[in-house]
């Protein structure tokens, strides 16, 4: 009787203390890349007046292979799987209080020739701009229509910094991480991109 009881409480209790001492996975490892570069992001014809009416071509070309911080050459795709690149942008509007108004995009305002530009679900003040990879570039073309005059600027609403960030999956406990830093082309503060729209 002794016998049985031992087997019937340590037996359960020795499983349990085995799977309490080895762990299901390996924590992966994370690999972070830094990459910095220049006007990723265009305005078509770098046009800074528009006209009530008129759009807003917005373009992206990021190469897939680009130089990190440390000068190594990085293929994004074959580190990530990444197809697409996707950032939040953010219209602003100048008014006559200390900060501007931010501009709620709608899809009807949007033109979509590459890739994706759509009002961010969870934030309605953002626009996500998804750039997709072709033939070694991520590249996209939105159009925004502008239904309103006044001072305007597009930037990124929640950093200083343009930044597309990529990250692969869990790749036999590597995962890595792309921080990709760019600009706007033919703009006095890289970080932004200022334009007026006149009735």
């Amino acid at each position: 009787m002794l016998k049985s009881f031992l087997i019937y409480v340590f037996c359960p209790l020795y499983i349990l203390c085995a799977s309490m001492c080895c762990g299901d996975d390996d924590e992966p490892y994370f690999e972070e890349y830094d990459i910095k570069t220049s006007d990723a992001i265009f305005i078509q014809d770098d046009k800074k007046m528009f006209a009530v009416g008129d759009t807003l071509w917005i373009n992206v070309q990021i190469s897939n292979v680009l130089n990190d911080v440390d000068g190594k050459e990085l293929n994004i795709y074959e580190l990530t799987a990444e197809n697409t690149a996707l950032i939040n942008l953010t219209l602003f509007l100048e008014t006559e209080f200390d900060q501007p108004a931010t501009i709620n995009i709608s899809e009807s305002e949007i033109i979509n020739v590459t890739g994706t530009l759509s009002p961010y679900e969870y934030d309605t003040r953002l626009v996500s701009s998804e750039a997709t990879l072709i033939d070694e570039f991520y590249i996209a073309k939105h159009g925004i229509l502008l239904r309103q005059a006044g001072q305007f600027k597009i930037k990124s609403l929640f950093n200083d910094n343009l930044v597309y960030y990529f990250s692969s999956e869990n790749n036999d406990g590597l995962i890595n991480f792309i921080n990709l830093e760019t600009s706007f082309r033919s703009s006095t503060n890289p970080n932004e991109y200022t334009f007026e729209v006149l009735e």
